[in-house]
């Protein structure tokens, strides 16, 4: 049987070694040591990955959904509620502003389509190109709508 390896550690890195009255020092099994916390500059996003607060680093200002829809990094903003992430909708943060007022829950942000005169994309966040419903089901009423015609 081979032997183990005995390594000696001050007891301030093996704080739970220590009991009152015992010397400073500890003999303690080897083994790896604890994991340091995690440092004040540093956060784990929702992926797993690590991303600094430090002044290296800086988010993306915007990108584009796979839906076509595009995210504004916004964490501070009063009119609307960011994600997880620090990011909001433009189209909703582009609605907001003109309203001079937060969007109330359930309002629905409409891209306006090629028939109802619009562009019919959705990151032109152009205010012409947005209408605000006032709940959810009727914005899919005026889009059953549109497909009658």
């Amino acid at each position: 049987m081979p032997k183990r390896r005995i390594q000696v550690r001050a007891v301030e890195q093996v704080p739970h070694l220590r009991t009152k009255g015992e010397p400073k020092i500890a003999i303690a099994p080897d083994r790896p040591t604890p994991r340091p916390p995690a440092e004040p500059d540093r956060r784990t996003t929702r992926r797993g990955r690590i991303a600094d607060r430090s002044s290296a680093y800086k988010a993306k200002q915007s990108y584009t959904t796979p839906a076509g829809y595009v995210k504004v990094f916004c964490p501070s903003s009063h009119l609307e509620p960011c994600d997880a992430n620090g990011y909001v909708s433009e189209h909703r943060l582009i609605m907001a502003q003109h309203l001079g007022r937060p969007l109330r829950k359930g309002e629905t942000v409409h891209h306006l389509l090629e028939c109802e005169g619009g562009t019919g994309r959705t990151d032109d966040n152009r205010i012409e190109n947005l209408r605000l419903f006032p709940t959810n089901a009727a914005h899919l009423a005026h889009h059953r709508a549109l497909r009658r015609l």
